[in-house]
């Protein structure tokens, strides 16, 4: 029977969740009632510290896991695996890259904001050839904007770059 990773179904689902409080909490800033954006902002708050908690626990469980063996439980004194901790490291870092992106966004444009969060995600995902990952974060990001802004006719935050 194979042990569960830390890298699982349930974990994708957690980070989603996560990602979604934080897009949330983001939207309500946007509302001009104070009054509407109680119920969503909470909602948010409350779907962020679940999320942040279940990861938490998944995360650390791992050290002081249990195994149900001969009828009682017994603690595992199975270290963790330099895999579970690099990955453990890498979904923390993505969450952080994500909470960067939110308020970069706001102060540099939808453009620039994304062109860094996606070389920072090809960065630690290992990919090392600078030029052409730069060029596929300009290319996907410009793509976005355009398809998004000029056929969906969406807004964008445009910040410090007025001119795009």
């Amino acid at each position: 029977m194979r042990g569960k990773t830390l890298l699982d179904g349930d974990t994708l689902l957690l980070v989603i969740f996560l990602i979604f409080s934080l897009s949330m909490i983001a939207a309500t800033g946007r509302l001009e009632n104070e009054a509407t954006k109680t119920v969503p902002r909470l909602f948010g708050q409350l779907g962020l510290i679940f999320a942040v908690a279940a990861l938490s626990l998944k995360i650390f469980s791992k050290v002081k896991g249990y195994e149900k063996e001969r009828g009682e439980l017994e603690p595992q004194t199975k270290p963790l695996t330099s895999v579970e901790i690099e990955g453990a490291m890498n979904l923390y870092v993505a969450i952080l890259l994500v909470l960067l992106y939110v308020p970069l966004v706001k102060i540099t444009g939808f453009v620039v904001a994304s062109v860094l969060e996606i070389a920072a995600f090809l960065w630690f995902a290992g990919y090392r050839k600078i030029l052409f990952g730069l060029l596929y974060a300009v290319v996907l990001s410009v793509g976005i904007y355009v398809l998004f802004h000029y056929f969906l006719k969406v807004d964008f935050p445009r910040g410090l770059f007025l001119l795009i």
